[in-house]
């Protein structure tokens, strides 16, 4: 008998019940009719029967629903701490974030190990590379209660916190006046505002607004810019690593590239007599260095190589004087999906051949010379070569190149002047960070079976 049979069954006999009472009461039964007392009693006795039966019936069918909802349950949450136990161990270290991209496995995150240290059941984890994008991980949980009558399988997508942006700010990004980036995404955790040249700018995130000039908007209330291909508005912007800027010191300090107050300087190349710079530092510019700054720094004309760190603000004031041939990233092709096409020379590195388009091996920077097309280079000047972390905020107004990246940390990057970025994968060669945070792409709870063998 089923559950809803049962119920019916109950309400009848109560009514039968009810019935005999009411007349009871009333006085109602008719003289000479004794015998169907008789008949009334076995009929009520075989309702309270039926009733019995089935209000058993209706608790145990209750129970076991109960029973098994909740085995469901610990299953679920058993399968959410195998994921939590995986995040952990892909933030542990560089290596077991780096594993999985190289096709290795994870000893213990391999489907190939029962946990049980959480009450109620148990749980296997499985960590892999994302097919369909290398920078993330994919982490699998499958919990099941203690019986294994219940089995819940989750899968979630990480993505690492990585300095891999030409400009990363913890505050805005006033990409305005003359300025231009190229082959590196623009990530801000505040709003984006760009000028000029938006053709020229790549991928742009921003968990706040993006807007463009003319006209600045100015306000959150701007339409979000957001395409998915170029742009994408109130985005969930990983937050950055953590950049160990006493490890960097320490470095500094021995090289004697440690500065404790403000600098100005000015012709800050190798044989540029720089103004203003402490005695022995123009002898160090080319060399790789870590360069650490308690307070503000202001550059003229410059070409420095190696890492900045700038505990203040840095404000640029002039141009570049230094040289060097590179290649551009091998996905420098994707910041530009907006627009390219088939041909060459459309962006700066551009060597055609469908979209997207390939990228040219050699590309050069120099001081002097006619400006090529823009798939042989840029004659022009490089003011810095390498990584800048500025604590507070970059500022600009003149027109430096950098060849590397900029970091903004607590405010923001504003230009009124022409900075040029182009991101090299080379400037956080000797950065020192963190443990990366991992932030959440994708949640997603499906069908699964518990591991054969385990």
């Amino acid at each position: 008998m089923i559950k809803g049979e049962s119920c019916a069954l109950r309400k009848i006999a109560g009514a039968i019940l009810r019935k005999a009472r009411y007349g009871e009461r009333q006085g109602t039964r008719p003289k000479g009719e004794e015998g169907f007392i008789l008949v009334g009693v076995i009929a009520l006795s075989i309702a309270l029967i039926i009733l019995v039966t089935a209000m058993t019936v209706c608790v145990r069918n209750e129970a076991h629903i109960s029973a098994k909802q909740g085995q469901s349950t610990t299953a679920f949450h058993l399968a959410e701490a195998a994921v939590d136990r995986g995040r952990w161990k892909l933030q542990e270290t560089d290596a077991y974030w780096t594993i999985p991209s190289t096709g290795g496995v994870i000893t213990g995150y391999n489907f190939d190990t029962v946990y049980t240290d959480v009450p109620g059941g148990q749980y296997t984890i499985y960590i892999s590379s994302d097919p369909e994008n290398s920078k993330r991980r994919v982490v699998k949980g499958i919990g099941r209660d203690t019986n294994g009558r219940q089995t819940r399988f989750v899968r979630v997508i990480f993505e690492r916190a990585s300095l891999d942006s030409a400009i990363m700010s913890g505050g805005s990004v006033d990409v305005g006046g003359n300025s231009v980036v190229n082959w590196g995404p623009v990530k801000s955790q505040s709003n984006i505002v760009y000028g000029n040249n938006p053709p020229r700018y790549p991928r742009l995130y921003a968990r706040g607004y993006i807007t463009d000039d003319p006209p600045y908007c100015g306000s959150s209330a701007c339409a979000a810019k957001t395409d998915n291909v170029q742009y994408w508005a109130y985005y969930d912007v990983p937050a950055r690593p953590t950049i160990q800027t006493e490890v960097m010191l320490a470095s500094a300090i021995a090289n004697g590239t440690r500065f404790t107050t403000d600098q100005n300087w000015n012709n800050a190349y190798p044989g540029g007599s720089c103004t203003g710079c402490p005695a022995g530092v123009e002898a160090k510019l080319d060399d790789n260095l870590i360069w650490y700054f308690d307070e503000d720094l202001s550059l003229g004309t410059s070409f420095i190589t190696g890492t900045l760190i700038i505990m203040g603000t840095l404000t640029m004031t002039g141009s570049g004087n230094g040289e060097a041939v590179v290649t551009p990233p091998s996905d420098a092709k994707y910041e530009y999906k907006y627009f390219d096409t088939s041909a060459a020379n459309e962006w700066y590195g551009d060597a055609g051949g469908g979209p997207p388009s390939s990228v040219s091996n050699s590309f050069s920077f120099v001081t002097s010379g006619a400006t090529p097309a823009l798939s042989a280079g840029i004659k022009e000047g490089i003011s810095i070569r390498g990584f800048i972390y500025a604590k507070l905020e970059y500022g600009c107004s003149g027109s430096p190149l950098i060849l590397g990246m900029i970091v903004v940390d607590r405010d923001e990057v504003a230009n009124s002047g022409s900075t040029r970025v182009f991101y090299s994968t080379e400037a956080t060669a000797n950065v020192t960070v963190g443990v990366a945070t991992l932030s959440q792409v994708e949640w997603k709870e499906l069908p699964g079976t518990w591991p054969n063998g385990l």
